[in-house]
């Protein structure tokens, strides 16, 4: 009984490291990354790439992931299909996109930027 309940303890121990290694993945980083790069691929012109704009509006589609308003495979998919210039960027002012806005009235709005405020600061150092 004895080595039925160590051997429990071992298990148990074993699983929760593999599941503590997993979670320190941060899928959540390796997400963002790949939705700057897209959207960097998106521009007609490739000095526009390095606009700060891009990682500003980033940096909202983060918010807008972790608030569940949006995933990040519909934020990618949207980038991957819509062609900008550096103009197009800076100038349209379509944010956020689609009816993201009108069919989430209740969001918090007004709370919105300031949600994304540590993820400039980490995208402009």
């Amino acid at each position: 009984m004895v080595k039925g309940v160590a051997t429990s303890i071992i298990t148990l121990a074993l699983l929760m490291t593999t599941l503590v290694a997993c979670g320190n993945s941060d899928p959540v980083t390796g997400r963002f990354d790949e939705l700057v790069e897209v959207m960097g691929e998106v521009f007609i012109d490739p000095e526009a790439a390095k606009s700060p704009a891009l990682l500003q509006e980033a940096c909202l589609m983060e918010v807008l992931v972790n608030d569940g308003i949006t995933t990040w495979d519909w934020a990618i998919n949207h980038y991957r299909s819509n062609f900008k210039t550096k103009n197009d960027w800076n100038d349209e002012g379509e944010f956020p996109p689609g009816t993201i806005l009108d069919d989430n009235p209740n969001y918090e709005w007004d709370q919105f930027l300031d949600k994304g405020l540590h993820c400039f600061g980490k995208a402009f150092n």
